[in-house]
C-alpha cells in the first residue's frame, strides 16, 4: 500500500473540512432566509428574527435563555417564543421545554 506525505494528508483533510464549513454556511444561509420570509409582516416581537438566527446557531433554548441571549423581559422572550411557533419555526413546546427548531424539507 502506497503512504501519501504528510502533505498530501493534510490538504486533503483541509480540504474536506472547508467543503463541509462550506455546506454549513450555506445551510445557515438557507435557514435565515427561510425563517425570515416566515416572520416578515409579522408585528408580534421585532426580535424573533434574532431569536431563530440564535436557535439556528445554537440550537434548542428554552425560553429563560432566550430572554438572556436577547437581553429582554420573560414576558417578551415569551411572545417571541409565540410568534416563532406561530410562523412554524419552531414547535411549540412545554414551558419549560426547550424551542426546538423546525427545518424546512428541501
Amino acid at each position: 500500500r502506497p503512504e501519501y506525505p504528510i502533505s498530501a494528508l493534510l490538504y486533503a483533510a483541509m480540504a474536506t473540512a472547508a467543503r463541509w464549513g462550506q455546506e454549513d454556511l450555506e445551510s445557515l444561509h438557507r435557514e435565515l432566509e427561510h425563517g425570515q420570509e416566515r416572520l416578515s409582516g409579522r408585528y408580534a416581537s421585532s426580535r424573533a428574527p434574532d431569536a431563530w438566527g440564535l436557535l439556528l446557531g445554537l440550537g434548542p433554548l428554552t425560553r429563560a435563555e432566550l430572554a438572556r441571549a436577547l437581553d429582554v423581559t420573560a414576558r417578551t422572550a415569551s411572545q417571541i417564543a409565540l410568534a416563532l411557533v406561530e410562523a412554524k419555526l419552531v414547535a411549540a413546546p412545554a414551558p419549560e421545554r426547550p424551542l426546538q427548531p423546525v427545518m424546512p424539507r428541501r
